[in-house]
């Protein structure tokens, strides 16, 4: 509960059911995005109910009952039904966790075991947001290799029917993500133990090579290039160091650093 209660014990989930030819209570104010289902890609709607295609009707969890009380989703920080965790979406409805990493996918209910149909998508910490195959198409584009298993023509004559396999390409980014997280986690250990200067700078390389947006290792090698009277190396390091550094004291002594260097800061 939100004022730190937790309470357990067998619940009655109260469901809501609704024809998804019609829209969503007014009062959810769910974010409307151009659908294509994940089921037949070739049909489009704006409608924010109609990603449940194969289904009569789509059921919404907006109640529990647990030993006579109500409890509704705005009084919760979270609940866990069959070991899902539902987190509350807009104070009117719980919306349950289906893959959990860098890209989740959520359900309106709790899932089926192996449960492949999404209704919301969410990247990193960014807005939960109605799932589509053009939303998912976009977080993928930073990753060749999962956004090239996501989509493959059904007949090598025709490229206009395409299989997707939306499942199969989060996965291969959430695990991709996660192993360089897990590596980079790895160098910065060792790179805050490391004494020679030239492996330094290699484990520095390293990281940026695995995520251009970690500033630390900029911030390391324009010092090197200062060092070594290589100005305009230096500038390339400062820059990227703005670039990516949300830390305003660190920004500001950068900034000096490439003022020094007459040159102009670009962030």
């Amino acid at each position: 509960m939100k004022n730190g209660t937790v309470l357990k014990g067998f619940a009655k989930m109260d469901h809501i059911y609704r024809n998804p030819k019609t829209s969503f209570p007014n009062n959810l104010n769910i974010p409307v995005i151009p659908l294509v289902t994940l089921y037949p890609p070739s049909i489009t709607t704006s409608n924010p109910v109609a990603a449940i295609l194969n289904e009569p009707l789509i059921t919404i969890l907006q109640c529990i009952v647990l030993d006579g009380r109500k409890i509704k989703p705005f009084e919760t920080d979270s609940i866990i039904l069959d070991y899902h965790t539902g987190v509350p979406y807009n104070d009117t409805l719980w919306l349950f966790k289906i893959i959990d990493g860098t890209i989740s996918t959520f359900s309106l209910i709790p899932p089926e075991k192996g449960a492949e149909q999404f209704i919301f998508i969410q990247k990193e910490g960014s807005e939960i947001c109605r799932y589509s195959l053009d939303m998912l198409k976009h977080y993928l584009m930073d990753n060749e290799y999962a956004l090239s298993l996501f989509a493959t023509p059904k007949d090598d004559r025709s490229k206009v029917l395409m299989d997707y396999h939306p499942q199969k390409a989060i996965f291969e980014y959430n695990f991709q993500a996660t192993t360089k997280k897990n590596r980079i986690k790895q160098l910065s250990d060792v790179l805050k133990t490391e004494k020679n200067i030239e492996k330094k700078v290699a484990i520095c390389k390293e990281i940026i090579s695995i995520d251009s947006s970690s500033y630390s290792p900029y911030l390391f090698l324009g010092d090197q290039a200062l060092i070594n009277n290589n100005k305009e190396e230096a500038y390339f390091y400062y820059t990227n160091f703005l670039r990516y550094c949300f830390n305003t004291a660190e920004l500001n002594k950068v900034r000096k650093k490439i003022l020094k260097l007459n040159k102009t800061p670009q962030y």
